[in-house]
Order: structure tokens, then C-alpha cells, then sequence
């Protein structure tokens, strides 16, 4: 669930860069941020775009928090999707367990 619901966070902060850089038509600046593949590449964006636009007014400070808890809330999102579970094996035979492997790391006893 949080997995899907991290499309609506991209989401939202597209449009929040759309606003802060005053796009017309909005559509290319959203295709363009949207072609950034990292999250923290675009916070970035939104962040230079921000204090272009914002930095002498009270909403560039809460701009700034914003970015930070997204950061949190990035690292945590990525364990989860990057999650791994590594599992050593049973031992049916030892050169099963000598041979069975997990992203090139050997479990068995050799």
C-alpha cells in the first residue's frame, strides 16, 4: 500500500514544481520534471525553483520543511521497495548448498 500510495507524493510535488516555476502550459514542465528519475534530483528542482520564487516570503521556510520530511519519508519509502529478504538455505545435499547462490553471495558452507 505505501508503495502505491508514493505515486500521489510524485505526484503533487510535479504540480508544486509547476507552480513555482509558473509553467504555461503545464503539461512540458511536467513532462520534463517528470523524466528526472531520482526523488532527490527533483526535490532539488523544487527546492532551486522555490527559493527563485519564494526565498523573502514566509512560504520559502515552509517549502524548506516540506523538503525535509520528504527526504525522510524518500529513505523510508526505499527500504521498503528495496527491501531484500535473505534467507540461508536447508541442507538437502552439501553441494546444493555449496552451489545455491543469492545475488552472487554463496550460503552454504564453503
Amino acid at each position: 500500500m505505501a508503495i502505491t500510495q508514493w505515486q500521489y507524493v510524485e505526484l503533487e510535488l510535479t504540480q508544486l514544481f509547476s507552480i513555482l516555476v509558473n509553467a504555461k502550459p503545464s503539461g512540458v514542465v511536467s513532462a520534463v520534471f517528470s523524466s528526472v528519475l531520482n526523488f532527490n534530483t527533483k526535490l532539488k528542482m523544487v527546492e532551486a525553483a522555490a527559493f527563485v520564487t519564494l526565498r523573502d516570503t514566509p512560504l520559502f521556510k515552509e517549502c524548506e520543511e516540506i523538503q525535509t520530511r520528504l527526504e525522510k519519508k524518500a529513505r523510508k519509502r526505499n527500504q521498503i521497495a528495496h527491501f531484500i529478504l535473505h534467507q540461508k538455505a536447508l541442507m538437502l545435499s552439501a553441494s546444493w548448498s555449496r552451489n545455491w547462490r543469492v545475488r552472487g553471495l554463496a550460503l552454504g558452507s564453503a
